[in-house]
């Protein structure tokens, strides 16, 4: 990072909040960077057993002061283990667009709805890492979340 150092000579000294206006400009403060949240990640349904056909949601809140705009699509989760991804055939996937304002939220589901669920493949604990793609102003940036859960055994 660099620092600008601009000094006017006046009558009455030198003057120096020139400088701060400069500084803010380049340098925004932390409460206008891009703050976006993932909470609250579930599964549908709630309680897993191997076998399971499953998708899952988180809520994307906006927590910083610009809008934020993304696809459905840009979410994303991959668990760690006893869990795969299927495919539905014949399907056909679209992706709308999402603004949230600052201090909005929304669910998605992941994977892409209509288009891939999960199967539960053997029972334990697994990690799910989200992650989700969003746009500020043209700029692209990332927020990451996990949650653990348990897989069951059939019943």
């Amino acid at each position: 990072m660099k620092t600008f150092h601009l000094s006017i000579i006046t009558a009455s000294g030198i003057t120096s909040f020139i400088i701060l206006g400069i500084y803010l400009i380049l340098n925004p403060s932390d409460d206008v960077q891009p703050k976006v949240l993932i909470t609250d990640i579930i599964t549908t349904p709630k309680i897993l057993h191997v076998g399971d056909h499953f998708t899952a949601n988180a809520t994307v809140k906006n927590v910083g002061s610009r809008t934020v705009s993304f696809f459905s699509n840009h979410i994303s989760g991959i668990f760690d283990k006893h869990v795969v991804v299927s495919h539905y055939n014949g399907c056909s996937g679209v992706y709308g667009g999402n603004i949230l304002m600052p201090s909005q939220s929304k669910e998605l589901t992941f994977p892409s709805p209509g288009c891939d669920y999960y199967v539960a493949n053997s029972s334990g604990t697994t990690n799910v890492a989200v992650k989700l793609l969003y746009n500020i102003q043209r700029m692209e940036y990332a927020v990451n979340a996990s949650k653990e859960f348990t897989i069951f055994p059939k019943p």
